[in-house]
């Protein structure tokens, strides 16, 4: 009302006029509000608060003028022009009313609005799931049912919004529209053929991922709604954590070492980019947009299945190394008892198939993989609550320089059991496998591995042999026993001596204050610093085993 006065300065509508039925009321504020041709249309919440100001200010004893007068000098309509028995409201006054009735009448407006908001908050968000021009072109096929569904608390996903049965093929991704190192380097062109696939893919992400958000809408790759949709940051992922947040979450756990390790690696891959493709490449300056594509390949990327195929039909061969990106297919979410999974097509498509009948909004979940719950918190920043809690310890599996043959075949084949038992097929980048400690089903501390691998590190050359030949008539499994307690005084102060530093090293319990937390009001570090509470159970309830009463 105050806004209206000001633009028209006098209008004068008679009182009784305003107090009828509400028909009149709308029509007088339409009448001004097209006169005055606002920027905004008369919505109808807009045009309710108008309304009831105006009732409720002729209510209160100011009437609405009734015509437009001549202003005098003062600003106030001449006593002549006026009429006589006329009742006038000076601007102020009828200012002050008709905006206090207004900020009364908007009161409820307000309130509803911010219990839509806060109703909405968990509400699921689906829309259709977006086929970018390039993948659509690749021959990419979406189910119709299918959707890409939004939460507050879990991120993006995929649901159905009709019913599926088992076997249905929800989505097709032809060989050629996946996102691989090869690909990137096509792309890219000849500075980048020096590259790693890994790096000419995260710069290929990095920059698409530039040209969306910074240049104004550019879909120079055709990946514009798919690159959209990705995630814009990733809280929870140890790698996007900075050096002193780390710290803090983190210090003292093998998650700490692995990811600033594994952020050192990204800034020297951002280097050799720049270094390959110089100014040809705009996203590799930016510090902030390389690492949100290597979280981003962290979080969705793996290995080519089905590596030598041929691509597509190219007569092209896909290296066994390159690294690839179902694209549509990664904003599945993870489950322990999925509703789809992955299959390899005839000519080389993955198809995203359901394993069971879904229902109407039901969610199409996958299964990432058998990994550790620590393993999960490196590269996806969650675990499920199934996943079994191990702890990388700071003891490698390795013998020192100048060991005897036979105490490194021991070692060796420590290392095998323990990939076996961990689902891997080898260390990861040349960096050899540590001992674990773990909880059995009872709830204790398993620490056999920290003891086999003190054991072996300190026997005598006698010993050395004696367990080398138990280990050879059993197929090279090493003998219980060795795992079992320490076997002398110089193996047990290794162990306590290491699990002392470690348990000062991972601190006190980490703050519970300044947690990053979601638009749902969800502790999004959470995972990391319950990873970091059940590391330092783990270590003291391994420090008293070892240093106890039936340690020797």
């Amino acid at each position: 009302c105050p806004e209206l006065w000001r633009r028209r300065r006098v209008a004068r509508v008679h009182a009784h006029t305003m107090l009828g039925p509400a028909g009149p009321c709308r029509a007088a504020v339409g009448r001004l509000l097209r006169a005055q041709r606002c920027e905004a249309s008369a919505s109808a919440a807009g045009l309710a608060v108008a309304a009831c100001a105006s009732v409720g200010g002729a209510a209160a004893g100011v009437p609405w003028p009734r015509a437009t007068p001549p202003l005098g000098r003062a600003g106030s309509p001449s006593a002549a022009e006026a009429g006589e028995g006329e009742q006038w409201a000076p601007p102020q006054a009828y200012r002050a009313s008709c905006a206090g009735v207004a900020g009364l009448a908007a009161l409820p407006v307000g309130l509803l609005a911010g219990w839509y908001l806060l109703a909405s908050d968990g509400r699921d968000r689906d829309r259709p799931v977006p086929v970018p021009r390039a993948l659509a072109a690749a021959g990419v096929g979406v189910d119709e049912r299918l959707r890409l569904r939004s939460t507050r608390a879990k991120g993006t996903g995929l649901a159905v919004s009709k019913p599926v049965p088992a076997g249905c093929v929800l989505m097709k991704i032809p060989s050629e529209a996946l996102l691989t190192g090869a690909l990137a380097k096509r792309v890219l062109g000849p500075g980048a053929s020096d590259l790693e696939p890994s790096v000419a893919l995260c710069a290929l992400l990095a920059e698409g991922r530039r040209d969306a958000k910074v240049g104004g809408g550019r879909d120079v790759l055709g990946l514009l709604e798919y690159l959209l949709a990705m995630p814009a940051k990733f809280p929870s992922l140890p790698l996007w954590l900075d050096d002193e947040r780390a710290e803090e979450l983190l210090g003292g756990t093998a998650l700490h070492f692995a990811s600033r390790a594994l952020r050192a690696q990204a800034e020297a891959e951002r280097e050799a980019a720049i270094a390959a493709l110089g100014e040809n490449l705009q996203a590799a300056w930016s510090p902030e947009c390389w690492m949100w594509a290597k979280a981003a390949m962290l979080t969705r990327a793996g290995i080519a299945a089905g590596a030598g195929e041929a691509d597509g039909g190219a007569g092209e061969e896909q290296p066994s190394n390159d690294i690839t990106i179902v694209p549509l297919v990664d904003f599945a979410n993870c489950a322990e008892a999925p509703s789809a999974e992955c299959r390899r097509g005839p000519l080389g498509e993955v198809l995203l198939v359901a394993l069971q009948d879904l229902r109407a909004g039901d969610e199409v979940t996958l299964r990432y993989g058998n990994q550790s719950h620590e393993q999960c918190l490196f590269t996806f920043g969650f675990a499920l609550p199934s996943t079994k809690c191990v702890v990388s310890a700071p003891l490698p599996l390795t013998t020192p320089e100048g060991a005897s043959n036979l105490r490194a075949a021991l070692m060796q084949l420590l290392v095998i059991s323990v990939l076996e038992s961990d689902g891997s097929s080898g260390s990861d980048g040349g960096v050899p496998p540590a001992a674990r400690l773990f909880r059995t089903p009872s709830g204790e501390v398993d620490c056999s591995e920290l003891i086999m691998v003190a054991n072996i590190l300190h026997m005598d050359e006698e010993k050395v042999k004696a367990v080398a030949e138990v280990a050879s008539r059993s197929n090279g499994i090493l003998p219980a026993e060795l795992g079992e307690r320490p076997l002398g005084v110089a193996p047990a102060a290794h162990l306590e001596g290491l699990l002392e530093v470690w348990l000062d090293a991972l601190g006190g319990p980490p703050p519970a204050g300044g947690a990053a937390t979601s638009k749902a009001g969800r502790d999004e570090l959470a995972p990391l610093r319950a990873y970091r509470t059940e590391c330092r159970a783990l270590v003291a309830a391994a420090l008293a085993r070892v240093s106890g009463p039936a340690a020797p």
